[in-house]
């Protein structure tokens, strides 16, 4: 039975285009690492060859890590598809055995999850092919030690987060809960490569970490280029263990969910329902007449009161207390460092805490960005509401403007406690002089600014995209190859470099000097080309139950010739004058 179960999943999961995307995609995104000199996955390739083995356990591990999403698509959905499709009592009244229906799940999705990660060696050996790499630079096509890197890295990385994940998910039920699963593993990692700043924690940082990264370095640090291009990892050491440390726990997940599932519902406590003695006639009842005004005050109290119900909804959530907790631990790790640069002692000073916290909070905000920009975008949906909220006399406009500005609104919270965050931090080190002003306009307003692009960005990507993990997976992809993509083929641009800028300094001497005025071009413009993702969305957003890609282009059509075609030409002029204004010499 347990075979059955294992052959069902692949079967189904193998028939969902999901599974090729994600192998494409990593595949791509290795082979382009190798085939390119400036295109960097997790360091520089250095001198050593670009196939390798090295470079193999190097790009194993950080994509395995990379691909934390990805597997927690595959497994979260395995394990709660009986329970969204409310098929649970079906499949729990067969004589089918609990270690049965849960071994057999947990093993075919982490197969599943596992074909993608094969995309990395099938990558890093493809680019090795590419006609334009001196042949200098290539050693030989060494599948010992493709496979040594996925015994000892990818597979146990993707075991430790499917345990995980399964656990959360079969437990709880829920997506959000496995989604903070993987939340809580990004920051075990961070912390992890924390305590690898100080000599001493070496080993420590080592054998905490999950995907084995630190472990990597500790092995790999004092190689020669010659063994670097041809050693396998060895199989003692540090590493093993803390491969075995990782398989034992991911083991002892899996058996703690296993010992806690039950195939019976949670109980519920039912409320005694009475019965009111009622009349044979009741008298019927005149409705008051509705007079229905659509004007723009209306539409402004429809989107006020959307902002407040959904900011209530996160706020309050699990999510994101949990996350805001996390993301605390972040900020207290990096701004325990404040007081120390270049071996001194220095006062904790305001822009010397913004800087940290500006450095500290990017991940956890790209975090932030990614998950609730999908679950406002997709909350109607998942709760089978959208057909009511469709036939609503609301235009199609206003729920996305709704979801940008309450995305806004929660960023400008998340940024409020991380400055209070920073005060506390100063407080604590005897250090009083706190200048609201500099966390106002060189922390607060910067990031408002930065992060609101993104926001923009994530809505789009979650709009077009017809799955929300896609969508999830997407826009962290598209975050990657920003930071990557450009430097390997030689584009310096910030008219190109999504929400590229000059950067902002401050100081106490001069304050924010020459660079504010190029910055704030930047800025608006990479809001208006924000504006005009917007507007892409709105064209192609689903409204009603016709989803396919047909519908929505000709839809898209539709409303492009009712609102005219003027939005698109803004940025093209802007991104020309822009051009000539900051890349061709002055006379």
């Amino acid at each position: 039975m347990i075979l059955r179960i294992f052959l069902f999943e692949v079967r189904y999961w193998l028939a969902q285009p999901m599974v090729y995307i994600f192998f494409f995609l990593l595949a791509l995104m290795c082979g382009a690492a190798v085939a390119v000199d400036n295109i960097q996955i997790g360091g520089s390739i250095g001198s050593v060859y670009r196939n390798a083995p090295e470079v193999i356990y190097n790009f194993s591990g950080f994509m395995s890590f990379l691909g934390l999403l990805m597997v927690t698509a595959f497994v979260n959905g395995t394990a709660i598809r009986d329970f969204e499709n409310n098929t649970q009592q079906i499949a729990f009244s067969t004589p089918i055995k609990k270690h049965q229906y849960l071994i057999g799940k947990f093993l075919g999705s982490t197969f599943i999850a596992l074909i993608p990660m094969l995309g990395i060696n099938i990558g890093i050996i493809v680019g090795s092919w590419w006609p334009t790499i001196d042949p200098v630079r290539l050693g030989p096509t060494l599948l010992g030690a493709h496979l040594s890197a996925f015994t000892l890295i990818t597979l146990p990385n993707v075991l430790f987060t499917s345990a995980v994940i399964f656990a959360v998910a079969i437990l709880l039920r829920s997506s959000i809960a496995s989604f903070i699963s993987g939340i809580v593993l990004l920051v075990g990692y961070l912390i992890s490569q924390s305590l690898m700043t100080g000599l001493e924690n070496e080993i420590s940082g080592a054998m905490l970490d999950p995907f084995g990264l630190n472990a990597l370095e500790q092995v790999t640090k004092y190689w020669t280029v010659s063994e670097k291009n041809t050693m396998m990892l060895p199989t003692s050491g540090v590493l093993l263990w803390n491969r075995l440390l990782w398989i034992a726990v991911s083991i002892g997940i899996f058996i703690f969910g296993y010992l806690r599932f039950s195939f019976h519902d949670r109980k519920q406590k039912a409320k005694v329902i009475v019965e009111e003695p009622t009349s044979a006639l009741q008298p019927a009842l005149v409705l008051p007449v509705v007079t229905r005004t659509y004007t723009a005050t209306n539409r402004w109290k429809q989107i006020r009161d959307q902002i407040g119900m959904d900011l209530k909804r996160i706020v309050t959530g699990g999510v994101f207390i949990i996350t805001m907790l996390l993301g605390l631990a972040q900020m207290i790790t990096s701004l325990a460092f404040v007081t120390s640069m270049y071996d001194n002692v220095t006062y904790p000073v305001t822009y010397s805490v913004v800087d940290m916290l500006s450095g500290s909070l990017f991940i956890f905000i790209i975090i932030v960005v990614t998950y609730y920009a999908g679950d406002l975008v997709w909350k109607d949906r998942e709760a089978r509401m959208n057909d009511i909220k469709d036939a609503l006399p609301t235009p199609s406009w206003l729920p996305l403007v709704g979801n940008f500005l309450t995305m806004l609104v929660l960023l400008l919270v998340v940024f409020l406690i991380a400055t209070l965050a920073g005060i506390i931090t100063q407080a604590l080190n005897g250090y009083m002089h706190f200048e609201l002003d500099v966390y106002l306009l060189y922390f607060i307003v910067p990031a408002m600014l930065s992060f609101g692009f993104f926001t923009m960005l994530a809505l789009c990507v979650h709009t077009l995209s017809p799955n929300k993990y896609l969508g999830y997976f997407a826009f962290i992809l598209v975050i990657v190859l920003n930071i990557f993509l450009w430097s390997g083929i030689d584009v310096e641009s910030n008219l190109v470099k999504l929400n590229g800028s000059p950067g902002i300094r401050y100081s106490d001497m001069a304050r924010f000097g020459p660079y504010l005025k190029g910055w704030l071009f930047f800025r608006a413009y990479w809001w208006v080309f924000g504006a005009l993702l917007l507007f892409i969305a709105f064209l192609f957003a689903v409204r009603g139950r016709e989803s396919g890609t047909g519908w929505r282009l000709r839809m898209a059509g539709d409303k492009l010739k009712r609102t005219g075609r003027s939005h698109f030409r803004f940025w093209p002029v802007g991104s020309y004058w822009a051009r000539g204004d900051t890349t061709i010499p002055k006379w």
